[in-house]
């Protein structure tokens, strides 16, 4: 039964709105109504606790809708009266309880940098002025055109080929891709890059997986020009909408090309494909990771030029063969080779890279240009008129010179207490953590005592860091910029290209875990996984979800459970393959890999199961792709309210307001809820279902509330409404940390024999195959085993394959120490005929001495035997094997032990 509100409960709602405008008034009205006298702890209210006590009550209250039952429906009841209230901005998407915090930041940031410049600010400061100044300079912007865009795009690239010969560049000589631009796409991209663009392949540096205090180049999949690859379908509105702005760009920048069309056609035929080979890692939420040499990469992939591409991306540096990447989704960098192979013209590579280069550029032009991306924009996103130029600019300013743009806003609009507030909950809510870790019974003293070491060393951004209020320090993180107010395109580039650098050249830097790399002026919390760190900037630090005077039970359920959802995810199905220092490695003790199944796959399934309609399309959650933010919501949920607890047990009840029919415990599980209010367009929601990592407001409140019975006991639900089922999912922490153990427990692969037994028998097999086989012979049987079975067309079902052993990946293989191979060799079986196959390799750590499982076809007439085997990579890595299986046609498993030894991950 949902607990009802007293009339009471308007009353006070009228004199708290009286109190926010006129403090003597709404005092008297309090005083009067309520009257004076002795009160025990916890009964009533106290006028010390101020005007944001009481406001932080009122606008939960005014956010629910006490209509519905929450035990039923817990997001309506705790955020029905918000999403009534709460219309979507026309220059928006969404709507919900950050953006509203990202308007109210945004207007203090356009004041700051409005503000004339002072003599006492910082040369960073005035720089970022100076910008903000330039972007909102729409005359001389407009005055411009295309201009600095068609300029650029000649002088650097000699035209793109779309727009035709008035786009060729004059000075083939000062091109750098040379006379003929459209034979050499990979150092194209490679040269975009230094303009700070992922297009096909992305690029970064990183922590070292490995070695958290050096740094390492990171590859993946790019991003796509539409967000969700299921929109490359030639009927979508998405895919029409795309096209249609693809043309009208091209229009704008003066196209004479009398195959614009055929040549539009062939690059929206390319990014489909491309769109084909990115879908898995769409849905999934990311990529296996693999760690290699240059060399051992451009074997995989010989269609792409990467001594080239290091080149041309890196030019500062001296990148070669033997430099080790880190890569996620190998079989994405296979089938972009094969794609690029495919591709009847190069010049469509060309055209397609200055096209998402184009894209991302004419944001900085002018009115028509920005016309012409909002009507796009308006069929992906729903918003229906553009933003505020100075909203844009704002925005702009703030997302590339963030440290400059905060240290304006901490010094007006930080209060100091807020962060010795929030240090106090970080450390209550770690405890707590601590505490879960301490009781659980089945775990090794071993793993118990690496988990608490982890969570004890877990680093902790709060606020802001104290160098960026000191101006010289600040004013050396933007000396190398130069900005004037009339030529906003430039400064743009500048600044692109500026930040492309500072990024490659710390390759050679050792990596500080410590050091702030997210501006604090942003509304958001983040955990990073290769630093073992969290941070709370100051941005997030304030209302509706956190103020120094909230009651606590508000602080503790709205940017609590934020805290501990963050401490969560160093724990989750990512950040636990990562130890104390923020390290690769695995640290589980082996245990059983049955709980992982049941439990990880129950949370999959249950948000699985969570749908929403939109325009006549039943569209799902995705329960795999998210299953790691969801894990974080009901893990950091239960630690928030552990440290609640603790707190009313150290301090005693908290004071209330009279006649409000509400707990504090109540309190903190709809002040959880408010954090997640939402109203979204059809077109954004379905984009965030098809791409997000985090389900839906909606979702994250009735799938991590369902699961807790503490939410359950403090509103009384009875056994099995929609809010208290039976059958609850509990991936929290403690149950993480049991069931993550299996990786040890897979890689241990329970074989009687030790390591030094089966290497002796490996010694002897060797020993063997050089009788039998010779590399010469065995690269011709590669050779036919290709020709007969398309090994190429094998690789791809066998990575449908690898998808389905993600289950048991997920379950979890550290996701660099198993590979998909495909195999060839001459079987020494009774017919000695050809065998092929692919499967499972897991690899010891660091080093490639692979355990390799194949899942393998015999071409047999009859029954076979036990035979000695020789097998050769896709790769082309000669190893050794035997086969154990004995059987007719079909043998399903064979051991093969490859011989290459070469530091690495498996490839």
């Amino acid at each position: 039964m949902a607990p009802t509100l007293p009339m009471r409960k308007f009353v006070v709602i009228l004199v708290l709105k009286i109190y926010t405008h006129n403090i003597s008034a709404a005092l008297g009205c309090s005083c009067n109504f309520y009257g004076s006298g002795e009160r025990s702890k916890g009964e009533g209210f106290n006028l010390k606790n101020g005007a944001e006590f009481y406001l932080g009550i009122t606008e939960m209250l005014q956010a629910m809708d006490n209509s519905v039952d929450p035990c039923q429906d817990f997001y309506n009841y705790a955020c029905g009266a918000w999403t009534r209230r709460h219309s979507i901005p026309g220059d928006e998407s969404r709507i919900d309880t950050f953006s509203v915090m990202r308007a109210d930041l945004g207007n203090k940031l356009k004041d700051l940098l409005e503000e004339d410049i002072e003599s006492s600010d910082s040369e960073a400061t005035i720089k970022a002025k100076t910008l903000y100044k330039s972007c909102i300079n729409e005359p001389q912007i407009d005055k411009r055109g295309p201009e600095p865009l068609i300029q650029l795009l000649n002088s650097q690239f000699g035209g793109w080929p779309l727009l035709g010969a008035q786009s060729a560049s004059t000075d083939q000589n000062n091109n750098p891709l040379g006379s003929d631009p459209t034979t050499n796409w990979v150092q194209l991209m490679a040269i975009l890059r230094t303009y700070n663009n992922e297009i096909i392949i992305g690029q970064t540096v990183g922590s070292h997986e490995h070695n958290s205090s050096m740094h390492a180049i990171r590859l993946y999949p790019a991003s796509l020009g539409l967000p969700s690859a299921d929109y490359y379908n030639a009927s979508s509105r998405q895919f029409k909408a795309y096209e249609k702005y693809l043309i009208s760009t091209a229009q704008l920048l003066k196209a004479n090309n009398s195959n614009l069309m055929a040549d539009i056609k062939d690059i929206l035929d390319f990014e489909t494909g491309l769109a084909n080979i990115s879908k898995p890692f769409e849905r999934q939420g990311g990529a296996t990771y693999h760690r290699m040499s240059i060399a051992r990469l451009q074997k995989y992939t010989p269609a792409i030029d990467w001594d080239v591409y290091f080149k041309y991306s890196f030019p500062d540096l001296a990148i070669n063969s033997t430099e080790q990447v880190g890569l996620y989704g190998l079989d994405f960098f296979m089938d972009i080779a094969h794609l690029i192979n495919t591709t009847q013209s190069k010049k469509t590579v060309i055209n397609y890279l200055l096209w998402r280069f184009v894209m991302n550029r004419v944001n900085n032009l002018g009115k028509q240009f920005a016309d012409n991306q909002h009507e796009y924009a308006a069929e992906i996103s729903g918003a229906k008129v553009q933003a505020p130029r100075h909203k844009v600019c704002v925005d702009y300013v703030n997302g590339n010179m963030g440290m400059a743009v905060s240290s304006l806003y901490v010094k007006r609009h930080f209060d100091a207490g807020s962060k010795a507030q929030a240090e106090v909950m970080i450390a209550n809510i770690r405890q707590a953590f601590l505490d879960i870790l301490k009781e659980v019974d089945w775990m090794d003293a071993e793993t118990r005592t690496e988990a608490i070491v982890k969570a004890k060393s877990m680093l902790q951004h709060i606020g802001f860091p104290m160098w960026i209020i000191d101006p010289p320090q600040l004013d050396q993180e933007y000396q190398h910029l130069n900005f004037s107010s009339e030529h906003y395109f430039e400064n743009v580039i500048q600044l692109i290209q500026s930040f492309a650098k500072e990024t490659r050249i710390k390759l050679r830097q050792p990596s500080e875990r410590d050091k702030w790399t997210v501006a604090p002026s942003i509304i958001n919390a983040h955990y990073l996984r290769t630093k073992n760190l969290m941070s709370f900037p100051a941005g997030i630090l304030q209302p509706p979800i956190y103020h120094t005077r909230y009651p606590k039970s508000l602080n503790y359920g709205g940017i609590g459970s934020i805290i501990g959802h963050e401490i969560t995810h160093g724990f989750d199905n990512d950040g636990r393959h990562h130890d104390y220092q923020g390290n690769q490695r695995l640290w589980w003790h082996p245990n059983t890999i049955d709980r992982f199944i049941v439990r990880s796959q129950c949370m999959v399934r249950q948000y699985d199961d969570y749908s929403v309609e939109i325009r006549g399309e039943n569209v799902t959650v995705s329960g795999m792709r998210t299953l790691g933010e969801n894990i974080a919501d009901n893990g950091g949920l239960k630690e928030a309210f552990m440290a609640y607890r603790r707190y009313e047990q150290e301090h005693g009840p908290e004071d209330t307001l009279p006649g409000l029919n509400l707990t504090h415990h109540q309190m903190f599980f709809i002040k959880f809820a408010q954090n997640w209010c939402q109203n979204m367009t059809p077109q954004s929601m379905m984009n965030a279902l098809k791409t997000w990592r985090h389900p839906l407001g909606r979702f994250r409140v009735i799938g991590t509330l369902s699961n807790l019975n503490e939410f359950s006991t403090a509103f009384n639900c009875p056994a099995n409404t929609q809010m208290n089922p039976n059958n609850k999912c509990k991936v929290e922490v403690q149950e993480l940390l049991n069931i993550q153990v299996e990786v040890q427990e897979l890689l241990n692969i329970q074989v009687e024999v030790e390591v030094q037994e089966m290497l002796k028998v490996l010694v002897e097999v060797e020993e063997l195959l050089k009788v039998l086989v010779e590399v010469e012979e065995l690269m011709k049987v590669l050779v036919e085993v290709q020709e007969m079975l398309k090994v190429e067309e094998l690789m791809k079902v066998l990575v449908e394959v690898e998808e389905l052993l993600k289950v048991y990946v997920e379950v979890q293989v550290r996701k660099q120490r198993y590979s998909v191979r495909v195999t060839g060799g001459k079987s020494e079986g009774e017919d000695g005929r050809l065998l092929v196959g692919g499967g499972l390799a897991l690899v010891a750590d660091g080093w490639v001495l692979d355990i390799f499982l194949v899942i393998g076809l015999r071409i047999l007439e009859g029954p076979g035997s036990d035979c000695i085997a020789a097998a050769v990579s896709s790769g082309g890595d000669i190893g050794l094997g035997v086969w154990l299986a004995n059987g007719p046609r079909l043998n399903a498993v064979a051991l093969y032990l490859d011989l290459r030894v070469d530091r690495g991950g498996s490839g």
